[in-house]
């Protein structure tokens, strides 16, 4: 007869081995940069020109911010500023909202 008392534990370390927490962090990091590239080509208005690397480094530019403590007010700011002044191109202050409102999200979401 089997005494449900000694049931064995599991070895946690067999099942689950530990990764290496850089590597799972650089590639969080990759991933939010594309997801914060991503919004840039859906909500802003971009010149024909303009480079993947200008936008990766502009995605983490505006994350390293969020992540110094930049709330929406402050993002949509830049955003509006970067939008007129780098693309000389007219904001639509409804798409810069919703635009702050998302990045914010998902760079504390991360």
């Amino acid at each position: 007869m089997h005494n449900l008392a000694v049931i064995p534990s599991p070895d946690h370390a067999t099942i689950a081995p530990d990764r290496p927490v850089k590597r799972q962090g650089r590639c969080r990091q990759e991933v939010l940069e594309e997801v914060v590239t991503g919004f840039f080509w859906i909500y802003l208005d971009l010149p024909a020109d303009i480079t993947g690397i200008e936008m990766e480094n502009l995605a983490r530019r505006l994350i390293g911010r969020i992540r110094k403590g930049a709330d929406e007010a402050a993002v949509t700011l830049a955003l509006n500023t970067h939008q007129r002044c780098e693309y000389g191109r007219p904001v639509n202050a409804d798409a810069m909202r919703k635009l702050a409102q998302r990045l914010v999200a998902a760079v504390k979401g991360c």
